[in-house]
């Protein structure tokens, strides 16, 4: 059964069905009045299942009557009403067309005048011949509307403008709730957005997600965090070229850090997402998301095609670098405020937070969390004395410090880590340094960073009371020169950490601003 069929059923009863009655006939009547757009006059979301022909299902057809010129109180289904409903629906694929490719900008490839058989020409052709165009030819129909509506049109192209136009027109024969209802947004983003007070919960199949409401936005903490799966998934991170030791490195830091399917479009920033909270970046300015997501796309491209590409979402390639860049978005970059808000919608949030329990963009995030390193540990402009970053500390134990304290603060790192060197008197050839001296400098630096700064480090202490913890236990090592980022990268000569093999250090500007986390209970 269906509506098209119900509605031809009930125009063949020889008695016209009123007002009270009760059967399966009524439950599809009411489905074909749902989607033509009457959802909120048949109380839907508390009235769905019933077919019963009550008070909403004739205060829905009265509304449908007086849009369609027709006398009726909608407390009996005359063969005038019927024949109009079955009218309407029959149309209603026709303009579904329309308004999906509204909705998905893709007007200009529904309509081709050069192919008469074409299915969205003939959409729009019934459309056109329902309001009275009944030239022969659709493009001359067309271009008389355009014309009637003072909208321009240049003879072939079926822009959005006149889209939009004629969906006009033929609304105003349907229910004031067509264009809001769910549906449509499961057929353009294959999710379903419900309400739950000022909260909204996405599904898509088995997946669903309460995003909290806040501020101009939404958020969820997440829940798959980085140790439960770098716990069971450490291969899928070493096949990343990532060492043990880094990996052991990022589970000292993972209680301190944010969850791998944490998000976040509350701010300022439109959408921060995953472990470091990457974000599209603040105003017109550029962000980390857009590194993030160029990793996943060269690391797992079917993981990216799956979560994003397909959704219209890619990376500016000729904008980004390793740390920050654009993201693209149905092929426009997204520069502007007002094209970066279009990743705010709990719809498109979803997809992150579906990519984030991915294990194959779980293992890309570990691996891009690392390569933060990149920006400041092996940089010459943050040298100290002439020492690299990477020739001070080079215990596990250490680069977890400093990778924490980077994530919170990254520009308070090189001059804690100065005025620990000077605080010790340190001043032997770093060559002949050992474990007990790096512990020195990282025990002062450690007092430092509790206090340094107009706004010191957040939770200094007990953050660094956590990674102190993973060395405990035994999970890291505080031996000098433990540390090593590539799983197939070599030492110097001189035995200090090395950067990947493709580390440039022009694609790592020194960034200056801290990600934040999301504290919201």
């Amino acid at each position: 059964m269906s509506v098209a069929q119900t509605l031809n059923q009930l125009a063949a009863a020889t008695t016209p069905v009123q007002a009270g009655t009760k059967n399966f006939s009524i439950k599809w009547l009411r489905q074909g009045l749902y989607e033509m757009g009457f959802d909120k006059t048949l109380a839907w979301d508390t009235n769905a299942p019933e077919g019963a022909y009550d008070d909403a299902t004739a205060n829905a057809l009265k509304k449908f009557a007086a849009k369609n010129q027709i006398q009726s109180d909608g407390k009996t289904l005359s063969p005038e009403l019927l024949r109009k409903l079955t009218e309407r629906y029959d149309l209603l694929q026709s303009l579904e067309q329309v308004h999906r490719a509204i909705l998905l900008e893709e007007t200009e490839q529904l309509y081709d005048p050069a192919d008469a058989t074409h299915g969205g020409t003939l959409a729009v052709d019934r459309l056109l011949r329902e309001l009275g165009f009944l030239q022969p030819h659709t493009n001359d129909a067309l271009t008389e509307f355009a014309k009637l509506e003072n909208i321009a049109f240049d003879g072939k192209t079926f822009n959005i403008e006149l889209a939009k136009g004629l969906r006009a027109c033929l609304l105003y024969f349907y229910g004031d709730d067509f264009l809001n209802l769910t549906w449509f947004e499961r057929l353009t983003t294959g999710t379903l957005t419900t309400a739950k007070g000022s909260d909204v919960i996405v599904a898509s199949g088995d997946k669903k997600v309460l995003f909290k409401k806040a501020k101009a936005g939404y958020y969820t903490v997440g829940n798959q965090t980085i140790k439960a799966f770098l716990e069971s998934n450490r291969n899928e991170v070493r096949g990343l070229n990532v060492s043990d030791a880094a990996i052991n490195t990022m589970i000292a830091v993972s209680e301190n850090e944010g969850n791998l399917d944490a998000i976040n479009t509350y701010d300022n920033a439109f959408i921060s997402f995953g472990a470091f909270q990457w974000t599209l970046g603040t105003g017109s300015a550029s962000g980390e998301l857009a590194a993030l997501l160029q990793k996943i796309k060269k690391f797992q491209p079917a993981a990216f095609q799956e979560y994003f590409g397909q959704y219209g979402i890619d990376v500016d390639h000729a904008s980004t670098n390793a740390t920050y860049g654009f993201l693209s978005f149905r092929g426009n970059k997204v520069v502007d405020p007002a094209d970066k808000d279009l990743f705010r919608p709990p719809h498109r949030a979803f997809r992150f937070w579906l990519a984030g329990h991915d294990d194959r963009v779980k293992a890309v995030q570990i691996e891009h969390a690392l390569s933060r390193l990149n920006t400041f540990y092996w940089k010459p402009q943050l040298a100290i004395n002439g020492l690299l970053l990477a020739q001070i500390i080079t215990s596990q134990y250490g680069v977890a410090l400093l990778l924490d304290n980077h994530v919170n603060r990254p520009a308070y790192v090189k001059p804690c880590i100065e005025r620990a060197i000077t605080a010790i008197g340190l001043d032997k050839p770093v060559q002949t340094w050992t474990t007990e001296d790096e512990l020195k400098i990282i025990e002062a630096y450690l007092k430092i960073r509790e206090v340094y700064g107009a706004t010191p480090m957040t939770h200094a202490r007990k953050r660094a009371d956590v990674t102190k913890k993973y060395l405990t236990q035994g999970v890291i090592s505080a031996d000098r020169n433990s540390f090593k980022f590539s799983a197939t990268g070599e030492r110097s000569l001189n035995s200090f950490p090395t950067p990947p093999a493709d580390y440039d250090t022009n694609d790592y500007p020194i960034m200056t601003k801290g990600n934040k986390m999301i504290t919201y209970a």
